[in-house]
């Protein structure tokens, strides 16, 4: 992954298609955010459109989230200090998005975030 140091990644989904590409699975880390930007972290997990979608499936909008980024096809880590976030987070495969929420999700620019500790820009 050396050669990735110094390359602008403007867009997640480039560095999500290479590793595609090259059967290489992508893993989320701690996808919720990081504790240290409470802001973006808020409006991903709180905010009205993983909130509104949750709504519909009796989710959280952190469960949300984190099945947005399973159903697209990525591992991810999370952590959590409370036993009841732990269950949460695990509660993401008995229920999908549906093909609108996607395209919701998808089209989403609010919070930004870098998208990897690789990228040059965001």
């Amino acid at each position: 992954m050396s050669g990735w140091v110094g390359l602008q990644c403007p867009d997640p989904e480039g560095l999500r298609s290479y590793c595609m590409a090259k059967n290489i699975l992508p893993q989320a880390f701690s996808p919720l955010g990081p504790t240290f930007n409470t802001t973006a972290k808020d409006v991903l997990i709180k905010g009205p459109l993983t909130t509104g979608i949750g709504k519909l499936h009796n989710k959280s909008g952190a469960q949300v989230a984190l099945k947005y980024v399973v159903q697209h096809g990525s591992a991810l880590v999370t952590r959590a200090l409370d036993e009841e976030y732990l269950d949460t987070d695990i509660d993401l495969f008995n229920w999908n998005l549906t093909s609108s929420d996607i395209a919701a999700l998808d089209a989403a620019t609010d919070p930004m975030a870098r998208p990897c500790l690789l990228c040059t820009s965001n």
